[in-house]
């Protein structure tokens, strides 16, 4: 037994062991996760920020030769403005101006040339006497170019202001710009130049631009110089154009947003004024990098660059993934310690007392209540915590378990001798009983059959009232059937007598469209006659016309205007004929249709009269219909009165059955109650013969289970 609670506690012990050491690696999983992740993120942060503010330093030398050129290009034009205010137009040399333009071209070392492009005339008025000059176009406009070979000025005519920025866009503004990279030739080799264009404006109007362009070949040897191949530093111009590529000089001028296959988005926040970086595939290194933005602005600009690096995951994440390595070792390192620490403790204050309890209760178990078995335990009723009160209660529950055992078997001798005798007694009681329970039992089935009968006639009352209920509704819809018989018989004789007082008029206008065509037929007559008459007269104005055509013939030459007036005369005779004739066609159809609408006027009064006949016959019906509407309405109403007077007479027979009925069932009810109290006194006085009877053997059986405790 000892070797079983020691099992036991074993087995408790590794499952707290084992709790504890999972829920200690879980947490400091977790706490590890955690705090490796916000890590990460923070040194990564800390990294972004640190390539950032790089990005700024390397930024500052485009911006210094920026802001070099576009003071020299501030003096020049306050120069300028300071001449012409001090010179009328008259005045005004253009040999001054050059020499402004060499002044600044030589005292910068950033500029690579300085020109300006002034409007028709706006300088000196002279531009026709200036045509053919090298410094003028072929309209004499004033277009001077300083440009810088060594320590020697040249000077050439400006071209492509028509079409470049450096102008058009500062003549449409009015404002500075600054424009993308082009290459150009200096000194017979390449180099890659940014103009800026700067407006001349005097009296709020544009007379010209002045062009400075400088060269940034030096930036991409700046950043070819910093760059390395996890290390990449490049400079992009306002569309994206490539000025400067730490690694790959050859992708100068390549659009970067193209190479990187970048969505209109990150176009936007690559010239932002927050900092913004992203991770892709670098198509240079074809690692996976990280890029960081920052936008390069310049004063009076509002176009500005941006500087951006690409450096490699690996190498940038570096520092910050080191530093997870050391916080996940040192993580598990104290991880093992604690747990190692925790089990020893488990073990020595929880584990070894449990097994020791489980020894005590496993002999309880086994009804073993000895105190001399349990005196190894003595040693933890001293401690404070669960253990001491878990022996301390133990030892009471042994106690109390003592006394109740000792007091069970005295009660249980007592119990067996008293149940013996209210066995006996219980005997007795239930044979008087039976007795009283069969004379109620005959009065029960008395009633029983009373209820029965009372109960027949009840339903042969209900059958009867629902019938009569069933005629009353049938005659209720007869009553409904007969007054909507005599409705629509009413609604029939107004539509009969409307019908008829219609048919009258129909009548009277069928005559009246008779009349109106006979008198259509006969003004028909009347027309053809005097249709006739006219060609009558149109045949003899014929013959006249035909014999003043032959008496002018005789008559010769003074004869000929009255034959063509007899000719003239002779045709309009002609045509009066034609006429006549389609007005006998017409009038002979109109005779023909009149003819035919008399005939059709005959016909429908016909039919009127006849359909008079038979509305006549259809009203007689309509008035034998209400005759005998009213005879089934008097029919119905005497039997509504009969029906009613039954229906009272048997509702009184059913409220007298049902108080016989009433008055049976309770008598059964009182007689069923009676002998089921009698049944059931009979039935708990041999419950209690049967109880006192186990109870005598429950007592036997407790004095036996009692001598099983070892006390």
């Amino acid at each position: 037994m000892q070797e079983q609670g020691q099992k036991r506690g074993r087995g408790i012990g590794f499952q707290l062991n084992a709790i504890t050491l999972i829920g200690i690696v879980v947490m400091v999983t977790i706490l590890v996760s955690f705090v490796g992740y916000r890590a990460y993120e923070e040194l990564l942060e800390m990294g972004t920020v640190a390539q950032y503010n790089e990005l700024g330093e390397r930024s500052k030398a485009v911006i210094s030769r920026y802001e070099s050129v576009q003071q020299s290009g501030e003096d020049v034009r306050q120069r300028i403005y300071t001449y012409m205010q001090q010179h009328p137009p008259a005045a005004r040399s253009r040999e001054a101006l050059n020499e402004m333009l060499a002044d600044a071209a030589a005292s910068n070392d950033n500029l690579s040339g300085i020109g300006v492009v002034f409007e028709p005339n706006a300088f000196d008025g002279q531009d026709a006497a200036h045509v053919g000059d090298p410094l003028s176009d072929e309209s004499g406009r004033m277009m001077p170019y300083a440009n810088r070979e060594g320590n020697a000025i040249e000077f050439e005519g400006c071209t492509g202001y028509e079409t470049e920025t450096w102008y058009q866009k500062p003549k449409s503004t009015s404002k500075l710009v600054l424009s993308e990279a082009y290459y150009d030739e200096v000194n017979g080799k390449k180099a890659l130049h940014v103009s800026i264009g700067m407006p001349l404006i005097v009296d709020g109007r544009f007379v010209g631009a002045l062009s400075l362009d400088f060269d940034v070949t030096q930036l991409q040897e700046d950043l070819a110089k910093i760059s390395t191949p996890d290390n990449i530093y490049l400079l992009m111009d306002n569309e994206g154009d490539l000025v400067a590529h730490g690694t790959s000089p050859e992708s100068i001028m390549k659009n970067a947003f193209t190479i990187m296959q970048s969505p209109e988005e990150e176009k936007k926040e690559a010239f932002s004024e927050a900092p913004y970086s992203k991770s892709q595939v670098s198509p240079t290194t074809g690692k996976d990098s990280v890029y960081i933005f920052r936008s390069v602005h310049f004063a009076g600009v509002d176009t500005p660059w941006s500087i951006f690096s690409i450096t490699d995951k690996d190498k940038f994440t570096g520092a910050a993934r080191d530093m997870v390595i050391f916080s996940v070792v040192l993580a598990v390192i104290c991880t093992v310690v604690l747990a190692i620490a925790l089990a020893v403790f488990i073990q020595r204050r929880l584990i070894v007392p449990i097994g020791d309890v489980t020894d005590i209760l496993t002999r309880f178990s086994d009804l073993d209540l000895d105190r001399e078995k349990g005196k190894h335990a003595v040693i933890y009723l001293e401690r404070s915590d669960e253990v001491g009160a878990m022996v301390r209660s133990l030892g009471r529950m042994a106690n109390s378990l003592r006394e109740i055992i000792g007091k069970i078997n005295g009660a249980s001798q007592s119990v067996a001798a008293t149940s013996e005798e209210l066995t006996a007694t219980a005997q007795n009681t239930a044979h008087s009983a039976e007795t009283v329970r069969k004379g109620i039992h005959d009065i029960a089935e008395s009633a029983r059959v009373q209820v029965a009968d009372t109960q027949n006639a009840v339903d042969h009352t209900d059958e009867i009232l629902q019938l009569l209920e069933d005629n009353r509704k049938v005659m209720t819809e007869m009553n409904e059937a007969t007054e909507n018989i005599h409705k629509r018989q009413t609604e029939g004789a107004e539509i009969l007598a409307d019908l008829m007082k219609k048919s009258a008029e129909t009548a009277d206008a069928t005559n009246e469209v008779s009349r109106v065509v006979e008198e259509t037929n006969q003004k028909a007559e009347r027309i053809e006659e005097a249709s006739a008459m006219i060609q009558s007269i149109s045949e003899q104005t014929n013959l006249l016309a035909l014999n003043a055509a032959i008496e002018a013939a005789r008559a010769g030459e003074a004869g000929r205007g009255f034959a063509v007036v007899a000719e003239e005369i002779r045709k309009l005779a002609e045509q009066s004929r034609g006429f006549t004739d389609e007005i006998n066609g017409i009038i002979g159809e109109l005779k023909m249709k009149s003819q035919q609408a008399v005939d059709t006027m005959e016909v429908s009064k016909k039919l009127v009269e006849e359909s008079n006949v038979n509305l006549e016959r259809t009203q007689r019906r309509f008035d034998m219909i209400a005759e005998a509407v009213e005879g089934a309405n008097s029919v119905v109403k005497k039997l509504n009165t009969s029906s009613e007077k039954l229906t009272e007479k048997n509702k009184a027979i059913a409220d007298l059955s049902r108080k016989l009925m009433d008055m049976a069932r309770e008598n059964d009810a009182t007689t069923d109650e009676a002998e089921s109290s009698v049944d059931t006194q009979t039935q708990a006085l041999a419950d209690i013969a049967e109880a006192s009877e186990s109870l005598a053997q429950i007592a036997t059986d407790l004095q036996n289970e009692i001598s099983r405790f070892r006390v």
